[in-house]
């Protein structure tokens, strides 16, 4: 029989979940198990051999029924999370939604904290030992073993422009919500605004972006990722990871909560060279979850600060009191008063 785990979210829990599907299938070789998901394919590009499709397969007219079909369907229905259903070689073959609302009902799961995952997976195969006798083992993995690794991805065009450059550096992620978090920039033009207002009041820095939209054409101190270091979005999401081993050489990085700026909790975390500044929401549980799991591996540092800001203003304003250093000092400036304290160190 088919053992199908799969996962239809997009950066975020699918991140989360990389050292535990690599786990299952370590702990189970004799089983046939195999991983499902729609895209961001890079994250699990270690165990390719273990997905039910390649790429070249998604249009199998033999396949994509099915596969379209057990998706859409089990995936509306609100109390299941397993289907037996026979694929077209007539293979047996058991689903098993991995999805983070369908893993709520074991134990609360919280984005960005692999430790929360684990342990509704646990509980998980716990059930499904006990409702259908399918003995998945599972050797329980430590916080540092959960954090994601990112694979092996090709950055030369970036590392050959770092060995020209002559400024320090500045990355922002300027990139949109894909789910319902809340972030004080919610439109490209708000982005705009803010790099603008940073690039002005720090002329000696280059600042990295995502994508160079059209409010940032006309300044040669902005540098796309896209456009420069080949990192257009695809199907696979490796851009994203490109952009996480490049935000890593740079000095600062500013980072929302967005999945896609929040991969910095990955196996490079306490190695990287940049300063993370990470701008929240008051009352929203990205950050403090981050730093949470973080914090379970060793105590952090002065290398991440979460910073309190509501508005687009706020963001502005923080920039305005805290002008980026050029030189290697310590520094401690005012905050507007929806921020918080923040020591800089470069």
């Amino acid at each position: 029989m088919l053992l199908l785990f799969y996962n239809l979210a997009h950066i975020g829990d699918l991140f989360d979940i990389q050292q535990i599907v690599l786990n299952i299938i370590r702990c189970n070789p004799e089983k046939n198990i195999k991983f499902y998901t729609n895209y961001n394919h890079f994250i699990l590009n270690d165990i390719s051999n273990n997905l039910l499709f390649q790429p070249q397969d998604y249009s199998n007219p033999e396949i994509i029924p099915t596969i379209n079909w057990f998706i859409q369907t089990f995936y509306q229905e609100p109390e299941a999370n397993y289907r037996m259903i026979q694929l077209p070689n007539k293979e047996p073959c058991l689903i098993v939604n991995t999805c983070l609302m369908r893993l709520h009902r074991f134990k609360q799961v919280t984005e960005m904290d692999p430790w929360s995952f684990q342990e509704s997976y646990l509980m998980q195969l716990e059930e499904m030992r006990q409702k259908l006798n399918i003995d998945i083992k599972y050797t329980k993995l430590s916080a540092l073993q959960l954090l994601p690794q990112i694979p092996a991805t090709n950055i030369d065009l970036f590392l050959k422009w770092k060995a020209t450059n002559t400024r320090p550096t500045l990355f922002y992620y300027n990139i949109l919500r894909r789910s319902n978090q809340q972030v004080p920039c919610m439109i490209f033009e708000e982005h705009e605004e803010v790099i603008l207002h940073i690039a002005a009041l720090n002329p000696n820095y280059s600042i990295i972006v995502c994508k160079l939209t059209d409010g940032l054409k006309n300044n040669p101190n902005i540098i796309s990722c896209e456009d420069s270091f080949d990192c257009k979005e695809v199907y696979s999401c490796e851009n994203v990871y490109k952009i996480n081993k490049i935000l890593c050489q740079c000095d600062y990085s500013v980072h929302y909560d967005i999945g896609t700026c929040m991969t910095y909790i990955n196996t490079d975390f306490y190695s990287r060279k940049n300063k993370l500044l990470h701008f929240y929401i008051e009352g929203q549980i990205y950050y403090h979850t981050l730093t949470g799991f973080l914090s379970r591996i060793m105590p952090l540092d002065t290398r991440i600060e979460g910073i309190k800001c509501k508005t687009l203003a706020d963001v502005k304003a923080y920039f305005s009191e805290n002008l980026l250093a050029a030189t290697t000092t310590t520094t401690t400036k005012a905050t507007p008063s929806s921020a918080t304290t923040f020591r800089l160190i470069v």
